[in-house]
């Protein structure tokens, strides 16, 4: 879920000089891609309002990831949670965010494999909760917040207050910062 607020998040990373080769590291255990991978990375909110916990909620962050062992590059994809696509057995149109919650990870990953005529080979889900905790576990994190964030939603316990300009956010400040949705539509949020 980091990876759709990264436009806005800075994390502090070595600096590489474009003459400096990058070693190869030999992990013990560790596979050789042998040829492309590709993993969804989902992130589902609870069925229950106000409850940070479950698998089987909809699937507000859908990102796929391909590593491609070729040309050495790892792409990545944000998919709009609002795409329309025709999920099997529910003929109807629907949300493609909505096919964790009809159908769990499973059909969600038939829904993109479909849309994007790619093989998924593995699937991450993400809680809320589980989001929060890796949050917490990776630290504060620098954000420049473009505007003042004020939302409360009793019903769902989500209660949202960020000042605008750069401030060091952590695990449930992140997650609500992601969750904020009066600054654009979904295409801005998730760039």
């Amino acid at each position: 879920m980091l990876l759709t607020a990264s436009y806005f998040i800075y994390l502090k990373e070595p600096e590489l000089q474009p003459e400096q080769p990058i070693e190869q590291i030999d992990q013990p255990g560790a596979i050789k891609l042998e040829e492309q991978l590709n993993i969804m990375i989902l992130g589902a909110d609870s069925l229950i309002p106000g409850k940070l916990e479950g698998w089987s909620g909809r699937s507000d962050v859908i990102v796929v990831v391909n590593f491609n062992p070729f040309t050495k590059q790892v792409s990545i994809i944000s998919i709009p949670r609002d795409t329309h696509v025709v999920l099997k057995k529910y003929k109807d149109i629907h949300r493609i965010n909505s096919a964790n919650q009809l159908g769990g990870y499973k059909l969600s990953k038939r829904a993109v494999q479909k849309l994007l005529k790619l093989k998924i080979d593995h699937v991450i889900v993400f809680s809320m909760k589980s989001t929060i905790e890796l949050l917490e576990t990776i630290g504060p994190v620098k954000v420049f917040v473009p505007v003042d964030m004020q939302y409360h939603d009793s019903k769902a316990n989500l209660h949202i207050e960020i000042k605008a300009g750069l401030q060091e956010l952590k695990g449930a400040q992140i997650m609500n910062f992601l969750r904020y949705r009066n600054i654009d539509k979904e295409i801005g949020r998730a760039s």
